[in-house]
């Protein structure tokens, strides 16, 4: 068990919504996004209301910094676990962050959509680029960028259930992605998340030290 009880209720908490998302049959996609996605928050999560887009940002930012701090531990030592992961899924995530219905910009209707669109193209190519380098964060804040915005349609009831849903497609693509990537974030936070200095869990449980009674 980490020292840190908010670290240890982190892991505990994201182990069993990627265990609850394992039990799901093929054909629960949306559950099963739903329950990955809740896993992620329960990795990264700093505040107790989800803030706006800039602070989510902020968040997924502070995140990805630790995730990069413990991958270069992990590399140390000769592990592959971020790397295996992004060689995995790295196709799927380029195809979403070309996908302008995953942007709020093309929502706000601020730009043409064709000018928009060459420019998430020029993002892609740019994530992928830098990623071949072995730079992992461009890529990783731009995926989850998408991803957060399709979350945000999901869970506010800006998409249909099941197979009549018009962003199925990019929801295959987002659930294979967080597939992979969650999984190993949570190991390398597992095996390396105890050297590192993490905020206080926003709702910790009861009986812990960081509990307010």
């Amino acid at each position: 068990m980490p020292a840190d009880q908010g670290l240890f209720d982190r892991l505990q908490r994201a182990d069993s919504w990627i265990q609850a998302a394992s039990d799901l049959q093929p054909e629960r996609m949306h559950e099963a996004f739903i329950f990955l996605y809740i896993a992620f928050n329960c990795l990264y999560g700093r505040r107790k209301y989800e803030g706006d887009e800039a602070q989510i940002e902020e968040d997924l930012d502070a995140f990805f910094s630790k995730i990069l701090a413990m991958h270069r531990r992990d590399a140390e030592e000769g592990g592959t676990i971020l790397r295996t992961a992004l060689a995995a899924c790295h196709q799927d995530g380029a195809v979403l962050i070309r996908d302008r219905f995953l942007v709020n910009r093309y929502w706000r209707g601020t730009q043409p959509p064709a000018m928009l669109q060459t420019k998430l193209n020029k993002e892609a190519l740019g994530a992928l680029e830098a990623l071949a380098d072995g730079d992992h964060r461009e890529f990783l804040s731009l995926v989850f960028r998408r991803i957060s915005v399709l979350r945000n349609q999901v869970m506010h009831g800006c998409a249909t259930y099941g197979a009549r849903s018009y962003g199925r497609a990019a929801l295959a693509k987002a659930l294979r992605v967080l597939r992979v990537l969650i999984p190993a974030f949570y190991q390398l936070v597992r095996q390396y998340g105890h050297d590192l200095a993490w905020d206080p869990i926003p709702y910790p449980r009861l009986g812990s030290q960081q509990h307010p009674h």
